[in-house]
C-alpha cells in the first residue's frame, strides 16, 4: 500500500511539472484578444452669439457737400449762391442691441455719436465779408438688418439723423445795414434729417468684432439768419460717412458640439 501511495505521488509530481513546462507553449500559440474600440470625446466649439448688448468705437472719414444761397432777411431778395465739398475725419462711439430672430437673420438697433473736423471759410467776392462755418459733431438713432453665417454679418441700416453746426459771418470792409467793419455775428444750429447705409462684420476674437461701414447722411436744410447784416443763408447738407469699427459683445460665448 505504501509502494501504491509512493508511485501516485510521483505521478501526480510528474504531471505538475509536465503542465508546467507546456502551458507557456500553448499560451504563446492561442490569439491575442481583439482590441477594444472607445469612440473619441466629441469637440467642444465655443461660438459667440450675436444677440445682446454691445459697445464699441470708429474711426474713418466724411465727406460733406453743401449748397448755401444767401438772400435779403427781410424781403428773401436773392444775394448770392454757392457750393462747396469738404473731406475730412470723424470719430465716435456706440452701443447696441441685437435680436436673433433664426440661425440666419439678426434685427437691432443702434445709435452713434460722432465728432468731426470739418470747418470751411469763404470771403464773399467783393471781400467785404468772410463766413466762417464749422460741423462739429453728428449722431443716428437707427435700425439693423442682417444676415448672419457663421461669425460674419452683413447688414443695412437706416434711420434718424442730427448734427451741430456754427456759421460766423465778419464784416471786413464797408458797412452793410448795421454790420460796420468788424462786426461778428454767430449762428448756432441743429440740424435733423436721416442716414441710411450697410456694412460688414465678422467676429474676429471670442467677443470681439471688426466692421467696415458705410452711411450717407442728409440733414436737409438749415436757415442761419444775421440781423445785423440783414442777411440769411439757406444751406442743403449731405455727407458721405466711410468708417471702421470694433464692438464687444456682452452676450458671452455658446458652446457647441461637433
Amino acid at each position: 500500500m505504501s509502494i501504491n501511495l509512493t508511485g501516485r505521488l510521483a505521478l501526480a509530481a510528474t504531471a505538475l511539472v509536465w503542465a508546467g513546462v507546456t502551458h507557456p507553449a500553448l499560451a504563446a500559440d492561442m490569439p491575442a484578444p481583439a482590441p477594444v474600440y472607445r469612440a473619441p470625446p466629441p469637440v467642444i466649439v465655443p461660438v459667440t452669439s450675436w444677440a445682446g448688448f454691445y459697445v464699441g468705437a470708429n474711426g474713418g472719414g466724411i465727406w460733406r457737400q453743401a449748397n448755401s444761397v444767401t438772400t435779403v432777411a427781410t424781403t428773401g431778395a436773392f444775394v448770392t449762391a454757392g457750393n462747396g465739398n469738404r473731406t475730412d475725419f470723424e470719430a465716435g462711439g456706440q452701443i447696441g442691441y441685437n435680436f436673433m430672430y433664426s440661425p440666419n437673420l439678426l434685427i437691432g438697433v443702434e445709435v452713434d455719436s460722432q465728432y468731426t473736423g470739418l470747418r470751411d471759410t469763404v470771403v464773399s467776392v467783393d471781400g467785404s465779408n468772410q463766413h466762417d462755418s464749422k460741423f462739429d459733431y453728428f449722431g443716428t438713432a437707427r435700425a439693423r438688418v442682417g444676415f448672419v453665417s457663421s461669425n460674419w454679418l452683413l447688414y443695412g441700416t437706416g434711420g434718424f439723423a442730427w448734427g451741430h453746426g456754427e456759421i460766423k459771418r465778419t464784416q471786413l470792409t464797408g458797412t452793410l445795414n448795421a454790420a460796420t467793419p468788424g462786426t461778428v455775428e454767430v449762428v448756432d444750429n441743429t440740424r435733423t434729417g436721416w442716414a441710411a447705409g450697410a456694412g460688414v462684420e465678422v467676429i474676429f476674437w471670442q467677443r470681439w468684432t471688426g466692421r467696415l461701414e458705410y452711411l450717407y447722411l442728409d440733414l436737409q436744410h438749415e436757415r442761419s439768419v444775421f440781423p445785423l447784416a440783414n442777411r440769411a443763408q439757406d444751406v442743403e447738407f449731405t455727407a458721405h460717412v466711410f468708417r471702421a469699427g470694433v464692438n464687444y459683445l456682452f452676450n458671452g460665448p455658446i458652446t457647441a458640439r461637433y
